[in-house]
């Protein structure tokens, strides 16, 4: 819990009732206790916040010039700390107003329940040299006084928010084999080398398996030494416009030339024939090697606006010196299934507030807060709180009031408003979030009945995982609805082929007739070997 709020004759507290762990769409209670000890203290209203927030730390170096003792000019560099923050979510709602701006010594208990977000990031950070990138979350109650040299008393407690849950489709990758020139020293070419690589899942979580494949044609006459495939954590962040970066490898193997298939060099009178295309796909996809291992405790992927932390499989040609070394990189999304799975997250564990012996608090109605689908400020309507009583048992007459009436909420039926919040409002880390509340609040039916929409939601994507997250959301929506056309549509507004086949393969559960899919899916221009990877889905 955080730190008390005090000022010298007031006092706030923030008590949740439930430790540790929470997810988004769990509801959050609690109290928040005011304590005015003295004389009446300025203040007109009592407000509560739930917010979360991305925050960085940067160091950055400036010369500075200054005169020694010598009356010489000399320069030195001085590191500085840059800092910065950007709102993830922000809910906040009145718990009472103050009727002539006083609330008047006694103390006051005022129950809340609020509902967290789905689809938020979880929690997470990193720390390096005092610099630092987090997202964390909290719920603060501040007891605002007017005023220009007035300070409001405020309170927070930390909440351990957990990762939301994944897509459960099964997601493989579609690269096509690359193929690269080899040089020794950079200036003589030895031909060339084809690397091929995919996953089995690119959104995966911690203590879950990953299997790599990887197929390796040499028509080069450079030798082979041994192939490295890692997985690597890297993030970035920034603070007013200076940035820190770091970088971790989670898993790493070398496979030696004796266990390898595919790399004998050849002379330059006797090259292996230059495939290409589908007829180099299919050469190597007969001769896939693959590693297996466990995702290891690592944090989850994020593509922030202040920083990302990103997964990358890699898989490199080790060649002999001075030729180049092929490589091919994966992107994985890497999630944290379970509160076991957060590596350096110290869970939020509130302590119970220290009442005194003698605390006799009147009640307030107990205010709910709801998320919106904007995610904006949100208040909710109660009625007006008891008569106040104090300590001494004095009848106080300008208790604290509950706000009358909650503002008008905007009409976010339609899938015109859902796309117009997804391109205004949406980002890479609310994105899904932002579907969910709305495929809960708004006409489904719209999209059942005109696959077209499906094009507009998905031409709004952001992120790879709204990729895989966006069909399974929409195929659990509309159960037995989604047709080929849907599919069709929602592939068509991506950008990339790769990520095309993505969505093809996370609606694959959720189509009840596939029988014309080949058809459908040839509309979309789909390379042969991702369309051959897309349709054993729909098999």
């Amino acid at each position: 819990m955080g730190t008390t709020g005090s000022s010298s004759s007031a006092v706030i507290v923030v008590q949740l009732d439930q430790s540790g762990p929470v997810h988004g769409g769990d509801h959050l209670s609690g109290k928040v206790y005011l304590s005015v000890a003295n004389d009446a203290y300025i203040a007109d209203t009592l407000n509560l916040k739930f917010f979360g927030q991305e925050s960085t730390c940067a160091h950055y170096e400036e010369s500075q010039s200054y005169i020694d003792e010598e009356g010489n000019s000399q320069t030195e560099s001085v590191t500085h700390s840059a800092y910065d923050s950007c709102p993830i979510v922000v809910m906040d709602v009145s718990l009472a107003s103050f009727p002539n701006g006083r609330v008047e010594r006694g103390s006051y208990e005022f129950p809340f329940v609020l509902t967290i977000p789905s689809g938020l990031p979880g929690k997470q950070g990193t720390r390096t040299d005092d610099t630092y990138y987090v997202i964390e979350y909290f719920v603060e109650a501040r007891l605002h006084s007017p005023g220009w040299v007035k300070w409001d008393v405020v309170n927070h407690q930390e909440v351990f928010l957990m990762d939301p849950p994944q897509a459960s489709v099964q997601t493989p990758s579609f690269n096509a084999p690359v193929t690269t020139p080899v040089f020794f020293c950079c200036c003589f070419n030895q031909g060339n080398m084809s690397l091929l690589s995919n996953v089995n899942d690119t959104n995966i979580g911690v203590g879950e398996s990953l299997k790599i494949d990887y197929s390796i044609y040499n028509q080069s006459s450079a030798s082979i030494k041994a192939i490295e495939i890692k997985l690597d954590e890297s993030i970035s962040w920034s603070a007013q416009g200076h940035s820190e970066h770091s970088s971790t490898t989670l898993y790493t193997k070398r496979i030696e030339a004796a266990s390898l298939d595919g790399i004998d060099r050849v002379s330059k009178d006797n090259q292996k024939p230059l495939l290409r295309g589908e007829g180099l796909f299919e050469e190597m996809n007969r001769h896939l090697s693959h590693v297996q291992f466990t995702v290891p405790a690592c944090r989850s992927t994020v593509a922030g606006k202040l920083g990302t932390v990103r997964h990358i499989v890699s898989v490199r040609i080790i060649t002999k010196m001075c030729v180049d070394n092929p490589q091919l990189n994966l992107d994985l999304t890497i999630y944290r299934p379970s509160a076991n799975a957060f590596q350096g997250v110290a869970p939020a564990v509130g302590t119970a507030f220290a009442r005194p012996a003698d605390w006799q608090a009147s009640a307030a109605p107990v205010v709910s807060l709801q998320p919106t689908l904007a995610m904006a400020t949100a208040v909710s309507a109660v009625t007006p709180m008891a008569t106040a009583t104090s300590v001494d048992s004095n009848p106080v007459a300008a208790a604290p009031s509950a706000p009358l009436s909650a503002p008008a909420v905007t009409d976010y039926s339609s899938v015109a408003a859902l796309v117009q919040m997804l391109q205004t409002q949406g980002s890479a880390m609310t994105e899904v979030s932002l579907l969910k509340e709305w495929l809960t609040y708004g006409d489904v039916s719209q999209l059942a009945a005109y696959p077209a929409t499906f094009s507009n939601i998905f031409g709004t994507i952001r992120s790879e995982y709204a990729l895989t997250a966006f069909p399974e959301n929409l195929g659990k929506a509309l159960p037995g609805q989604v047709t080929l056309a849907h599919v069709v549509e929602a592939a068509r507004a991506t950008k990339t082929p790769e990520a095309r086949g993505k969505v093809c393969s996370a609606f694959s559960s959720f189509v009840q007739d596939k029988t014309n899919a080949k058809v459908a899916f040839d509309s979309l221009g789909l390379p042969s070997h991702i369309l051959t990877l897309v349709l054993q889905q729909y098999i």
